[in-house]
């Protein structure tokens, strides 16, 4: 039998963020790499939707009837801040529950190499321009983008502010004020926060998931205040990844031209065996934003 006595005794083991349980499947976490199943017997599908109910009881949304998939988030006692992703298949649900660690990763813990820290942090003290981290998997951007925002809350006097859905680590102030917000908890959508940002003027933004043409709208609307400005992108590579960013644009030439002024690095990281990350970074010269401007995005 799997129930929420179980789902929260996997949640407090360490290294675990996500836990994943549908009907007919074992309970099973989510790794670095692959995933791990923690119970022998599969959940039926009324144990998943007993789960899923006893978790929105304790959320903002109780009185909230259960749709096709939706997602939001609650706090428990003893094991932390939840985000909670459900989804059907074959009149079954399916749900993701994701941990939202206390502690951000430092760059200590994620770089392989750490004088690699030195280079990021020169080009994130200027606090100016657009920043992207491209890699295929969004946590291991979260991760890098996360540190970087940790390192300048802890060593400069900044405000800044993030959005996510969901949020993926809890930041605190320190140096730094910070201002978190996550779709759909503290703003309907990702163009709704970024607009906020734009009237809120911080010193650094870190924009991750934007979807729609009115999301790049409203970052555009925002690299173009100068500031530094962090965007992560999933994506196999710098080219796709800012092909993918240009179809969301409402008009590609103004995209290409705010780019082109504003981009000033791009990070690849890359997931090594040890767990920790080797990036990669392109420094943008006046060569690269000319291609950038053309439209031709083989930076490398």
């Amino acid at each position: 039998m799997v129930n929420m006595a179980t789902i929260f005794k996997t949640l407090e083991e360490e290294n675990v963020r996500e836990v994943l349980m549908s009907a007919g499947a074992p309970l099973a976490v989510r790794l670095r790499r692959g995933l791990k199943f923690v119970t022998r017997d599969k959940a039926r599908p009324d144990e998943v939707k007993k789960a899923l109910l006893n978790l929105r009881q304790r959320s903002q949304m109780i009185n909230a009837p259960l749709k096709i998939s939706g997602s939001f988030s609650v706090g428990i006692a003893g094991v932390g801040r939840l985000q909670v992703v459900y989804l059907t298949q074959r009149g079954s649900y399916s749900i993701i529950i994701k941990k939202i660690n206390e502690i951000p990763p430092s760059f200590k813990q994620i770089l392989d190499d750490i004088n690699q820290k030195d280079a990021i942090v020169d080009v994130i003290n200027k606090q100016s321009g657009l920043v992207l981290i491209i890699s295929p998997q969004a946590f291991v951007n979260v991760d890098l983008g996360v540190a970087i925002i940790s390192y300048l809350i802890q060593y400069t006097n900044s405000l800044i502010y993030t959005i996510e859905s969901p949020i993926s680590y809890v930041l605190r102030h320190e140096l730094s004020i910070i201002i978190q917000q996550e779709v759909g908890q503290d703003t309907k959508t990702y163009a709704e926060g970024i607009q906020f940002a734009k009237s809120l003027a911080p010193d650094v933004s870190f924009v991750a998931g934007i979807n729609t043409d009115n999301d790049m709208s409203a970052l555009l609307a925002l690299i173009e205040l100068g500031r530094l400005v962090i965007v992560p992108v999933e994506s196999a590579s710098v080219p796709t990844g800012l092909s993918l960013l240009e179809r969301m644009a409402k008009d590609p030439v103004m995209f290409r031209s705010t780019f082109g002024f504003f981009l000033r690095t791009i990070y690849i990281p890359e997931l090594l065996e040890n767990g920790k990350l080797k990036v990669q970074s392109i420094m943008i010269d006046e060569e690269k934003r000319n291609l950038i401007r053309e439209g031709n995005y083989n930076l490398i």
